[in-house]
């Protein structure tokens, strides 16, 4: 765990990515948030929305809509 940025969702810990490149990382996306970037949470939202989807199907059902929903409410409850 050396060297990497993890946050908990749910139970679990789910590892960042660091900057690959020009790519900025998901720990100073979430800095950016923190300060109000709305850029950063559509970034962020890009990269982990198939991520919570997925956790939210797999341990909870429901229907699509529903999950859509779910989704949304984590990234801006977390954020």
């Amino acid at each position: 765990m050396i060297g990497m940025l993890y946050i908990a969702f749910m139970g679990k810990l789910i590892s960042l990515r660091r900057s690959t490149n020009d790519e900025l990382s998901d720990e100073a996306l979430l800095r950016a948030c923190s300060g109000g970037d709305p850029k950063a949470l559509g970034l962020l939202y890009d990269r982990f929305h198939t991520v919570v989807y997925r956790f939210l199907a797999r341990y909870l059902g429901g229907q699509r809509e529903d999950l859509d929903d779910l989704v949304q409410s984590t990234f801006l409850t977390v954020l």
